[in-house]
Parts: C-alpha cells; structure tokens; sequence
C-alpha cells in the first residue's frame, strides 16, 4: 500500500498530490540565511515556506 504524505495549505489538509496538481511529487527543500525553510515543486515551479 502507497504512504500519502499531506501539508496544510491555506488551511486546508491537502495530499502533496493535489498541491503540486501532479500524480508525481518531485520536490526540493532549501532553508535560507533567517532558517526558514522552503519546498519546491519541480512539478510547476512554485516555493513554498513551510511554517509551524
């Protein structure tokens, strides 16, 4: 059986699926110089700062 993995976005609990619009989730994560930290969607270029 497949792990669906979700996030909060704007409130609501999404798949990472139906945030990326994409069945595939490429991603990529960076922190910047503050320690925020970020998520990318090679899937349709978007940046994200994940939050607590």
């Amino acid at each position: 059986m497949a792990k669906t993995w979700g996030v909060t976005f704007e409130g609501q609990e999404v798949s990472l699926q139906t945030l990326v619009n994409h069945d595939r989730v490429d991603l990529k994560f960076g922190i910047d110089a503050e320690k925020n930290v970020y998520m990318m969607s090679k899937t349709e270029g978007k940046i994200y700062r994940i939050e607590d």
